[in-house]
C-alpha cells in the first residue's frame, strides 16, 4: 500500500500576521510602543557573555547614534547559564559588561 504524504512547512500567513493595532505597554517607564515605533531588542534567558550580551551592550552607542528615535528593549535574567559567574558576586549587568 502506498500513501501520499502531504507536508506543510513554514508559517501559515493567513493565520499568523502582524497586528497593526497591537500595543506594548511598559508601566515602569510609562511607555507604549506601537508598530510605528523603532525597537531594538535582545532576548536571552540570562544576560551573559556566552549569549553575546556584552557585544549587544557595546554596540548600543553606535546603534543609537544611527537610530536616535529607536527604543531599546532588553529581556533576560541576571543568572548564569553558560558563562562563568561575574566577578565579586555581581551580575553581568551590574559590572558593566
Amino acid at each position: 500500500m502506498c500513501y501520499e504524504m502531504k507536508r506543510d512547512y513554514g508559517i501559515d500567513t493567513a493565520r499568523v500576521m502582524p497586528d497593526p493595532n497591537v500595543r506594548m505597554q511598559f508601566a515602569r517607564d510609562k511607555l507604549t510602543l506601537t508598530p510605528q515605533d523603532e525597537v531594538i531588542t535582545v532576548v536571552n534567558r540570562n544576560l551573559e557573555p556566552s549569549r553575546g550580551y556584552h557585544c549587544f551592550m557595546r554596540s548600543l552607542p553606535e546603534m543609537m547614534a544611527r537610530r536616535p528615535q529607536a527604543h531599546v528593549v532588553i529581556v533576560g535574567g541576571d543568572g548564569v547559564s553558560y558563562s562563568a559567574p561575574a566577578a565579586n558576586g555581581q551580575t553581568y549587568g551590574q559590572c558593566g559588561v
